[in-house]
């Protein structure tokens, strides 16, 4: 354990060089934060529990600390290019990888900085997940979804990344209730006709008609606080100027992997009130079927479990029918 421990930081070291390096910060601050960084990540692994998500946690922790110290110490690197959507064009942060195609209003000009996106209806593998910490969720959800794209499908296919991973927030009743994050992955557009069916329990296929949503971009490494800050900032712009929003979630959408140091990007996106269909679930997302946002709410608030399938909402809604039935 020890060895594999000493190859990590060594490792973890010879890409912070390299990284240091190719942002030409000078000879001295290189070795200074190589040392740095090797005695924080060491020290911070064993203190950590012996788990993955602790260990992953903590290195991307490390590498976050080294961009800021980087961009800090006169680091000439570019900043990252600006350029806006039209039509099917591929926006830059998506780096040559499947995105859905949107459109962006160029007559909205309501709020400094927001964009109103117009996207096609698309197809996402999702799951949802429960709990307080939305780090957690994200590492979660995203491994169980990394599983489906890997195989873990009826056709064991190997199904490409795409971007960008995008997280549906629904905030519980209180500070200290369990909040739901329903994570997902865009379909590539060559499965997005014939995607196969996952196996993972909790994983499903989701299809979402045209929507509309009001974005915030920003850069560096997204956090929990930062996510709901911007997220904060954004629902008040709106709310002030007029702009009318789906008001019980939000969105998070992130495009970069994790060990990306520079150029990174992530938004927030609120739904504009009237796009789509409010009872669509995220999850058993169907705008004609015979249900509404209080069977949602309920069959979450009862459920127990850290992701949950269409065969329990199945037996959910038989079980209330049934029930209805009697009364």
């Amino acid at each position: 354990m020890a060895a594999a421990k000493g190859a990590v930081h060594t490792v973890t070291v010879l890409v912070l060089l390299v990284c240091v390096a190719s942002a030409r910060v000078s000879p001295s601050n290189v070795l200074q934060l190589a040392q740095d960084a090797a005695a924080d990540v060491l020290k911070g692994a064993q203190a950590q529990p012996a788990s993955t998500y602790s260990q992953d946690a903590e290195v991307l922790s490390q590498f976050a600390s080294i961009a800021s110290e980087l961009t800090g110490r006169g680091s000439s690197v570019d900043a990252a290019p600006v350029e806006e959507v039209r039509g099917d064009a591929e926006p830059w942060f998506c780096h040559g990888i499947d995105c859905p195609a949107f459109k962006v209003d160029d007559s909205f000009t309501d709020v400094d900085g927001v964009e109103r996106r117009m996207y096609d209806a698309t197809k996402w593998a999702s799951i949802r997940v429960k709990g307080v910490s939305y780090d957690k969720a994200m590492y979660q959800g995203f491994m169980a979804l990394f599983r489906y794209i890997s195989g873990s499908n009826v056709a064991k296919a190997k199904i490409p990344m795409t971007a960008p991973v995008r997280t549906r927030i629904v905030p519980g009743p209180g500070p200290t209730c369990e909040n739901d994050f329903i994570v997902s992955f865009f379909v590539p557009f060559e499965f997005q006709d014939d995607t196969p069916e996952p196996t993972e329990e909790g994983v499903h296929l989701e299809e979402v008609d045209p929507f509309t949503v009001y974005v915030v971009s920003f850069g560096g490494r997204a956090s929990e606080e930062g996510i709901v800050s911007h997220a904060s900032d954004l629902a008040d712009s709106l709310s002030a100027a007029g702009v009318k929003v789906e008001e019980d979630y939000y969105f998070s959408a992130g495009y970069d992997p994790p060990f990306r140091l520079f150029h990174r990007h992530n938004e927030v996106w609120i739904l504009e009130a009237g796009s789509g269909t409010d009872a669509q679930d995220p999850i058993f997302g169907d705008a004609d079927a015979d249900y509404d946002l209080s069977d949602i709410k309920t069959f979450y608030s009862i459920s127990g479990e850290d992701s949950v399938g269409v065969a329990d909402w199945d037996e959910y809604m038989g079980e209330d029918e049934k029930e209805g039935d009697e009364s």
